[in-house]
C-alpha cells in the first residue's frame, strides 16, 4: 500500500462515519425531539460535542429547524428548541434556498454588466 492510500483510506473512514453519526443524530431528533441539544444529549446518550456539529449539518440540510409557536422561536434559557421538520417543509425550505441561489446569481450577473 502507498502512502496515498492511507491517506485516502482514512478519509473515507472518516467520512462515513460522519454519516453514520449524523443518522444517529437525526434518529434521536426523531424520537426524542422537539428539544434543545442538553435535553437531546441525556435523552439519548449522545456526546453532546457529539451531538451539536451534527444539529447544525442537519440544520443547514434543512432537516431540522427552529421550533415555533405562534410565530416565536422557542427557547429554554439561552437554547434553541430544535424539531425535525415535515416534508413539506422541507419542500419549502428547498424552494427558498433556490430561490436564494437565483437572486445571488442575478444580483452577480447584473453587477458583472454594470
Amino acid at each position: 500500500m502507498k502512502p496515498v492510500d492511507f491517506r485516502n483510506a482514512n478519509f473515507a473512514a472518516l467520512r462515513d462515519g460522519m454519516a453514520r453519526q449524523r443518522l444517529r443524530v437525526y434518529r434521536a431528533w426523531q424520537a426524542h425531539g422537539p428539544a434543545t441539544t442538553s435535553e437531546l444529549a441525556r435523552e439519548s446518550g449522545i456526546s453532546i460535542l457529539s451531538l451539536r456539529p451534527r444539529t447544525t449539518e442537519l440544520l443547514e440540510l434543512g432537516l431540522l429547524r427552529v421550533a415555533r409557536v405562534k410565530d416565536q422561536e422557542l427557547h429554554v434559557g439561552r437554547e434553541g428548541v430544535y424539531t425535525v421538520t415535515s416534508q413539506a417543509e422541507w419542500e419549502d425550505f428547498r424552494f427558498e434556498k433556490i430561490e436564494q441561489a437565483y437572486t445571488q446569481q442575478e444580483l452577480c450577473e447584473s453587477k458583472g454588466a454594470a
